[in-house]
C-alpha cells in the first residue's frame, strides 16, 4: 500500500521560507540605495511677477507737531477756554491773563505820551507866534532877530514830535503786551495737555506763544502737564513713525523712499508713507546697533491717533511684472555664475540653462537672460525609493520611521544669494538618504 503524502507537512515549510524571503527583501531593499530613476522632481515653471525688495519695521504713530503754548508775559491766570481733547483752530483763544505790572505800564506809557503830544501842541504854537511877530524891516538886527525866533522854534517842535514818537513806540509796547496777556493757538490741533488752572500764578515762558500767534516752541516729547502752559498736537494732516534700522539696513535706507504702513488697531487701513529722515548716528542697546528713521505719513486716516502702533515695510527696491524663479531652483555663484535646471517633460531628463539675474526677494529671483515664461525649473528631488520600499515591510509604520534615516530630508544650502539679494540665488537641494 503506498504511503500518503502529508501535503501539510510540505506547504507550511515552503511559506515559511516564502515569508522569510519577503522579510529579508523589505528590510534590505531600502538600504540598497535605489535607483535615480525613482526620484521625483520638486519643479515650478517660470512665472511672471514682481520682486520687491524690503526691510521691516514697527513703532509708534506720532503727532508730526507738538506745541507747548506759554504766555510771553507774567501774570494771572484769569481763565482756561479749553480742556484736554478739544480741537482748536489757528487764533482760538487757549487762556487769558491778568498782570498789574502790564497794567502800569500802559497807564505810564499812556500818560508820557499825552504829555508829549502836548509838547508838540505848545511847540506849534510857538513855531507860529515866531513867525507872525513883526518886526522894522529897516534895520537888519531886527530880521536877523526873527529869524533866529522862527528857526528855535522850529527845532523845539521838532524835539518835541521826536520825543513824541518815542512815547507812542512805548505805549504800542506796552498795549501789546497786554494783548499777550489772551494767548491763542498758534495752529489747529488737538489739545492734549493744559497745564495750568484759574488763579495760578505763571512768569513768562522762553520761547512760548501768546496772543500775537506767533511760532511756540515745537517738540515731539513734551510730556503732558509738566509745563505751565497748553500742549496741542497737530496730526490731522501728518503723522510721522520712527522705526530702528540696524547697522546692516541702514545704508540701504534713503529719504525719499516709498513705505507701507498697517496698524495693529484697524486691519483694513493700509497707508502710503516716504522716509524722511534717517539719522546719521545710532545707539548701542544689548550690543546692537540700531539708527532711527523717520517715516512720514500725509493726510492720515481719522481713525489714527499718536501712540497707535504700526507696521512699516520699507521698499528698498521693485521689479514689478518680471521673469522669476524660485531662489531654490539657483545654482552657483557670481563668480561662476548662475545656472538652472531645466526640465523637458517629455524625455524625463534635465537641461543646466546659464541665466543672468536681477533682483531678489525672499522667495523668488528676476531672471534677466536665459530662460522663457512658462519653461520647467527643478527646485529639488526627493528620493522616494526608501520611503515606499519601508512602507511596505510587515513593520508598518515602523518600517519608516525606523529606517535609520531612510525617511529623512536634508536641507543643502550653497553659498549663493540670500534672499535680501546679497551674494546669490541660493540652491536647496531636498534629497532622500538612502
Amino acid at each position: 500500500m503506498a504511503k500518503r503524502v502529508n501535503k501539510a507537512a510540505i506547504i507550511i515549510p515552503i511559506a515559511v521560507i516564502v515569508v522569510a524571503a519577503v522579510i529579508v527583501l523589505v528590510i534590505v531593499q531600502p538600504w540598497s540605495g535605489g535607483s535615480t530613476t525613482d526620484a521625483n522632481y520638486l519643479s515650478e515653471a517660470v512665472s511672471r511677477g514682481d520682486i520687491e525688495k524690503a526691510i521691516s519695521a514697527s513703532g509708534q504713530l506720532a503727532a508730526a507737531r507738538t506745541t507747548v503754548v506759554t504766555p510771553t508775559v507774567a501774570g494771572t491766570v484769569k481763565s482756561v477756554s479749553v480742556e484736554v481733547g478739544d480741537e482748536v483752530e489757528k487764533g482760538d483763544v487757549l487762556f487769558d491773563m491778568t498782570s498789574d505790572s502790564i497794567e502800569d505800564a500802559v497807564q505810564a506809557a499812556k500818560r508820557q505820551l499825552d504829555s508829549a503830544n502836548r509838547q508838540v501842541t505848545l511847540a506849534k504854537r510857538s513855531l507860529a507866534t515866531a513867525k507872525a511877530s513883526t518886526v522894522d524891516t529897516r534895520t537888519a538886527d531886527s530880521k536877523r532877530q526873527k529869524a533866529d525866533q522862527v528857526a528855535q522854534a522850529k527845532s523845539q517842535l521838532a524835539d518835541a514830535r521826536a520825543n513824541a514818537s518815542e512815547a507812542q513806540e512805548n505805549y504800542d509796547d506796552a498795549v501789546e503786551a497786554r494783548q499777550d496777556t489772551v494767548v491763542t493757538a498758534p495752529r489747529s490741533g488737538v489739545v492734549t495737555a493744559v497745564g495750568l488752572e484759574k488763579g495760578d500764578e505763571v512768569a513768562s515762558g522762553s520761547g512760548g506763544t501768546g496772543g500775537s500767534g506767533s511760532d511756540a516752541t515745537d517738540s515731539t516729547d513734551a510730556a503732558a502737564g509738566t509745563t505751565a502752559g497748553i500742549t496741542i498736537v497737530a496730526y490731522s494732516s501728518k503723522m510721522t513713525l520712527t522705526v530702528q534700522a540696524t547697522e546692516s539696513e541702514v545704508d540701504t535706507v534713503e529719504v525719499g523712499m516709498t513705505c507701507r504702513l498697517t496698524f495693529d488697531a484697524f486691519s483694513d487701513i493700509t497707508a502710503t508713507a516716504t522716509v524722511t529722515e534717517v539719522a546719521p548716528v545710532g545707539s548701542a542697546s544689548g550690543g546692537l546697533v540700531t539708527f532711527p528713521v523717520t517715516i512720514t505719513l500725509k493726510d492720515p486716516d481719522p481713525r489714527l491717533k499718536p501712540g497707535m502702533n504700526a507696521s512699516a515695510v520699507i521698499v528698498l527696491a521693485s521689479a514689478p511684472d518680471v521673469l522669476r524663479v524660485p531662489n531654490t531652483a539657483i545654482e552657483g555663484d557670481e563668480t561662476s555664475g548662475w545656472t538652472v535646471q531645466v526640465l523637458d517633460e517629455t524625455a524625463g531628463s534635465t537641461q543646466s540653462v546659464p541665466i543672468e539675474v536681477g533682483l531678489a526677494d525672499d522667495t523668488y529671483t528676476e531672471v534677466t537672460s536665459g530662460l522663457t515664461e512658462g519653461q520647467v525649473v527643478i527646485t529639488g528631488t526627493i528620493d522616494t525609493s526608501a520611503t515606499d520600499d519601508s512602507s511596505s515591510s510587515i513593520f508598518g509604520g515602523m518600517g519608516g520611521g525606523m529606517s535609520m534615516g531612510g525617511g529623512m530630508r536634508t536641507f543643502s544650502s550653497g553659498s549663493g544669494r540670500s534672499g535680501s539679494g546679497s551674494g546669490g540665488p541660493q540652491m536647496t537641494v531636498i534629497q532622500e538618504r538612502p
